[in-house]
């Protein structure tokens, strides 16, 4: 389980400088977890994900921990999502047609945390509403409304193009929810949050993305797909 997270501080650290926790406790004395952040770079947004336990249901606090002396240091959050879908693992995901394939992908330059994204093949064949999706086992995708995600297409998309579609049935055959994306750029990791109205601690049996217009043969990147419980 991943929590992703941007973060800025006022000067640069080290590994372990900076700490994320997580307690059923209000004051984060008996941590849950206790996780190294990367190193960040001084008044520099970064993003950055940990792995922490099993999934925690009952968490009443959370935060940020230095390990040394900083004396007069900031340290700006942003974005914080818990990931129902870091994108490890192409299980349970398919194309909604023959034209669209899913694969998992650990090439360098194809994710951005963990240690693998998601890849959606559309073929030139691929039509209008076509696109790849998770159909399975119901899971609560998490309070709040904000999606996050990051998705990189090999080709410019305009606003609207991508779809996000969530969905209480399998395959997307009646979405709740059916959210435009804003515009990617070719071959750009894009990071991208959308308020799904409906999707607050829904028990969703699928959600995936689909194109609204006809792009030709293209791929699409996705990775860390999490549910925003700050931002």
């Amino acid at each position: 389980f991943r929590v992703g997270m941007w973060l800025k501080s006022s000067i640069t650290t080290d590994a372990n400088d900076i700490s994320f926790r997580d307690d059923d406790a209000t004051d984060l004395t008996t941590p849950f977890d206790n996780v190294a952040i990367s190193p960040l770079t001084a008044d520099t947004w970064t993003y950055t994900s940990v792995a922490i336990g099993a999934p925690r249901l009952a968490l009443r606090s959370y935060g940020f921990w230095m390990t040394d002396d900083f004396a007069g240091t900031t340290i700006k959050a942003d974005s914080i999502s818990a990931l129902f879908d870091a994108g490890e693992s192409a299980v349970n995901w398919t194309g909604s047609s023959a034209d669209v394939t899913v694969a998992a992908t650990a090439a360098a330059g194809t994710f951005i945390e963990g240690v693998a994204g998601l890849r959606c093949t559309f073929a030139e064949t691929a039509a209008i509403n076509d696109g790849c999706r998770r159909s399975g086992t119901a899971i609560t995708i998490g309070p709040l409304t904000t999606v996050s995600m990051w998705v990189r297409s090999s080709i410019a998309l305009n606003a609207g193009d991508l779809q996000w579609l969530d969905d209480g049935t399998a395959a997307l055959a009646s979405p709740e929810d059916t959210i435009n994306l804003s515009a990617i750029p070719a071959n750009t990791w894009t990071y991208v949050t959308l308020t799904a109205a409906n999707s607050a601690n829904k028990s969703t049996a699928s959600y995936g993305l689909r194109q609204t217009v006809d792009k030709g043969a293209f791929t699409l990147d996705i990775d860390a797909i999490g549910k925003q419980i700050s931002n």
